[in-house]
C-alpha cells in the first residue's frame, strides 16, 4: 500500500510558535504539558492558528480465532454485546463521546456475531457505523496465517476509504481505536515480530495479565511461524482484520494532514505497522498518556517495556483530545492578539 506522506517539519514555523509560547509563560511552565500538543497541531495544519475541528473516534472492531485455540470463545460473546452497547449508544464511550462533542464512528471489520438484526445496525449503517466485515474473526494463527495476503490489503485499503470519507466530512483530528476477542494476543504476536521480542519479556513489561497455559501457548504460536520483517507478512500471520484496517486508516489520515490521536496498545501495533511503511506517519501522531512512553521508541529502534494496558478503547483518546482541545484554543487566541 503505498500512500504518499508530507513531512511537517518546518523549523520556521516552529520557531513562531515556540516564541508565542515562551512570551505567554508565565509563571515558568504554565503552558504544562499543552505546550508540546499545540506545537503539533500548528505543524500538522501549518498555522500559528490552528483549528479544533470536528474531532472523530474511529473505532475498528474484529474477532480473534486464536481465542479458540486459548478455550476462551465465551470472549466473542462478550465482545459482540460490547459492540452493541456502543452501537446502542449505551456504553461510556458512547455517552462520553457525545458529552463532549466527539464523533464517534464504528466500523465492524469481522465480528464473530454480525449485528444485521439489530435496529441500529440500520438506523446508523452510514453515520456512526460501517459494515466492512472480511468474515467472522480471522483465523487461529497458532494453526495457520490469521488471513490471507489478499485479505490484509483489504482490509487496509477499507480503513483508508474511512479515513478519506471523515476527511471529505469536515474531520480535523482523528482517534484511531480498535477493539475484539483475542486482541491482546494478536498484539503482543504482532509486537514480538515486529521487534524480534520474547512473549516473557513484554508480558513482563507492559503489565499484561493472562495465564500460564495461554502465555505458552502464545509463545509457540509466535515459533511456529517463519521471522519476516515485512509489516504486511506480520499482519497477514498473526494480525486481525481491525489491525489492518488501523494501519491503512493511520497512511491514509497522516496523507490527508488529519492530527491523529493513538489511543491504546492495540492501535499503536497497527501504527508500528504503518510507520515500517512510511515513516512521515508518526510526525503526525499525538499520543494518549498510557502508552506515551512508546512514543519515543520508533526512531530510537529499542523497545520501551514500561508502558501500560487498557481494556478500555476509545477512552484514553477522549482524554487526550480533551487536552488537544484546551492546547489549540490558549494558542490561537494568543496568535491572534499578536497579529
Amino acid at each position: 500500500m503505498n500512500i504518499p506522506i508530507e513531512s511537517i517539519v518546518d523549523s520556521t514555523l516552529q520557531k513562531k510558535v515556540q516564541a508565542l509560547i515562551e512570551k505567554n509563560t508565565k509563571p515558568f511552565g504554565a503552558w504544562g504539558l499543552l505546550a508540546p500538543l499545540a506545537l503539533k497541531a500548528a505543524l500538522v495544519q501549518h498555522t500559528t492558528e490552528p483549528l479544533y475541528k470536528k474531532p472523530c473516534l474511529l473505532l475498528f472492531a474484529s474477532d480473534h480465532g486464536i481465542c479458540r485455540q486459548m478455550g476462551e470463545e465465551k470472549r466473542y460473546e462478550e465482545s459482540h454485546e460490547a459492540f452493541a452497547d456502543m452501537l446502542n449508544g449505551y456504553a461510556p464511550l458512547s455517552i462520553l463521546s457525545k458529552a463532549n462533542r466527539v464523533g464517534l464512528h464504528l466500523v465492524d471489520m469481522g465480528m464473530n456475531h454480525p449485528h444485521e438484526g439489530s435496529f441500529s445496525y440500520w438506523f446508523k449503517k452510514g453515520n456512526g457505523f460501517s459494515d466492512r466485515r472480511l468474515g467472522e474473526s480471522t483465523q487461529n494463527f497458532y494453526a495457520q496465517p490469521a488471513m490471507t495476503s489478499a485479505q490484509a490489503e483489504k482490509a487496509m485499503l477499507r480503513g483508508a476509504e474511512e479515513v478519506t470519507l471523515k476527511k471529505k466530512s469536515g474531520t480535523g483530528l482523528l482517534a484511531l481505536c480498535s477493539m475484539g476477542a483475542g486482541d491482546k494476543y494478536s498484539t503482543l504476536a504482532l509486537l514480538a515480530a515486529l521487534f524480534d521480542l520474547e512473549i516473557a519479556d513484554l508480558l513482563g513489561g507492559l503489565k499484561i495479565k493472562i495465564g500460564r497455559h495461554q502465555a505458552e501457548t502464545l509463545d509457540r504460536a509466535c515459533k511456529k511461524h517463519p521471522k519476516s520483517h515485512d509489516p504486511i507478512t506480520n499482519l497477514t500471520v498473526f494480525g486481525g482484520f481491525e489491525t489492518a484496517a488501523l494501519t491503512g486508516a493511520y497512511l491514509q489520515a497522516a496523507s490527508s494532514k488529519l492530527l491523529i490521536f493513538v489511543d491504546t496498545l492495540h492501535s499503536f501495533v497497527a501504527l508500528c505497522c504503518a510507520y515500517q511503511m512510511n515513516r512521515h506517519v508518526l510526525e503526525y501522531c499525538v499520543f494518549s498518556a498510557e502508552i506515551s512512553p512508546l512514543k519515543e521508541f520508533l526512531s530510537k529502534g529499542a523497545f520501551p517495556l514500561h508502558a501500560s494496558y487498557s481494556n478500555a478503547p476509545g477512552m484514553p483518546a477522549l482524554e487526550t483530545l480533551s487536552k488537544m482541545k484546551n492546547a489549540v484554543q490558549l494558542l490561537t487566541s494568543i496568535a491572534a492578539e499578536e497579529r
